[in-house]
């Protein structure tokens, strides 16, 4: 198969993607406490799908879910928000834009059985493969009402030759019960053709739609992973990446800086959290969409990017910034809060690979200080590396398990239990 086929595939990640939350996230968490009725949360979450805000959406279902969590309605639309943030999201994504350019019909429907495969060997739950074409269905129906998805695969078809075949591709993929891999390749190939025929949508576009559909709508923690996430994640779990070193607000543009890593090229030029990044070279984030934005900041190290900076006092800056390497500390905040109890602090900000050497170190600076206790903050970390987080655990766990993991194989059931040796 191709190369950029097989470099695209990510199986499922058991992390927890949690990200620090916006003002507005927090605002909808007081809101959702208060709201004494779902009635007027979904009231909430529609206005803010009729503004196609889906990102506030997602955010905002979430918020009532935790407040009424056996409420069907808000199940559903916090699933139908996710779908359209995921297809815009994938519709921005110049790693699959690239992909779809480049992969053929027959390779996208390759990847779509190995997806399959994998998840028949991989996925803890037994899913029908019926479900996981009824999800592509959906998925790809979600996709063909997105203005940029349309905007980039559907150019100069009428609204309502596209309304007409989105609202009758069901009875080619649900018309017949799916018994096997092959006949679910069989059918997604029907969907793309006729998707050709009708609209004349290139395969490879339909045919990933189904990809991420069977994926995507697993579970809330399942996700495809183009090429440049996958790198991200990587990253992550390195704990160095090539950059401007800020870390940025999901889905939002202008980019807002979150937080500047020291001893970046980010913090040399003068940026900080809050500020706006409003310009990359000669485009407009607003005009390209929050995803393309972002990945106009990436390049190679030492290659240089001018960006027009608008501060927290509205006052504009431009800087020039020079990529390089960037190493992410995975603990800060490491201090001594009250000498003479001897109460020490220390924030985890991602589980990396020095993760570990990296608390080894900070233990050691407080112990000699005088640490007698010591608080351990976690807010905000997204997750990271399962071996980085067992190996912190260990370091104050003296015996009995730490965690176990659980699959569909048994390669796959692992126990990891705390060892005596290193335990503070």
């Amino acid at each position: 198969m191709n190369s950029i086929v097989r470099a695209s595939l990510v199986c499922l990640l058991c992390l927890s993607a949690t990200t620090p939350r916006s003002a507005y996230a927090q605002h909808l968490s007081v809101t959702a406490a208060a709201a004494s009725d779902p009635i007027s949360l979904l009231k909430t979450g529609f206005d803010l799908e009729k503004s196609h805000d889906w990102v506030k959406a997602v955010q905002h279902y979430e918020m009532a879910l935790r407040a009424f969590p056996e409420n069907v309605d808000i199940k559903r639309r916090l699933l139908i928000s996710r779908l359209h943030n995921d297809v815009i999201r994938r519709s921005t994504d110049s790693a699959i834009d690239d992909m779809i350019s480049h992969v053929s019909a027959s390779e996208a429907l390759d990847l779509y059985s190995e997806v399959l495969a994998r998840l028949e060997m991989s996925y803890v739950e037994p899913v029908p493969l019926s479900e996981l074409v009824r999800s592509g269905t959906a998925y790809l129906e979600v996709a063909l009402t997105e203005s940029s998805f349309v905007s980039r695969y559907l150019r100069g078809q009428t609204p309502a030759a596209i309304e007409n075949f989105r609202t009758s591709i069901h009875r080619v993929t649900l018309a017949y019960r799916v018994n096997n891999r092959f006949e679910a390749r069989s059918v997604v190939a029907k969907a793309a053709e006729e998707a050709q025929r009708q609209l004349n949508i290139e395969p490879t576009a339909t045919v990933m739609q189904f990809v991420f559909g069977a994926v995507c709508l697993l579970d809330p923690y399942s996700s495809f992973l183009s090429s440049g996430e996958l790198n991200e994640v990587e990253s992550q779990i390195e704990g160095n990446f090539v950059g401007l070193g800020i870390a940025l607000q999901p889905h939002e543009a202008p980019l807002r800086i979150l937080n500047v890593i020291p001893g970046g090229p980010a913090l040399e030029a003068g940026l900080e959290s809050g500020d706006l990044i409003v310009e990359i070279g000669s485009v407009n984030c607003v005009d390209v969409g929050a995803e393309r934005a972002a990945d106009l900041l990436r390049g190679p190290e030492q290659s240089q990017v001018r960006l027009l900076i608008q501060k927290i006092d509205g006052s504009h800056i431009e800087r020039v910034v020079v990529r390089r390497r960037v190493e992410v500390p995975s603990i800060d905040g490491v201090k001594l809060l009250e000498p003479t109890s001897g109460v020490a602090y220390l924030k985890i900000n991602s589980f990396q690979k020095t993760t570990a050497p990296e608390l080894d170190e900070a233990l050691w600076s407080l112990h000699r200080q005088g640490m007698q206790s010591l608080i351990i903050d976690v807010r905000g970390n997204p997750g990271g590396w399962l071996d980085a987080a067992i190996a912190v655990a260990d370091r104050f766990l003296p015996e009995g398990g730490i965690v176990s993991t659980r699959g569909k194989n048994g390669i796959e059931n692992q126990n990891y239990s705390a060892t005596r040796s290193g335990t503070w």
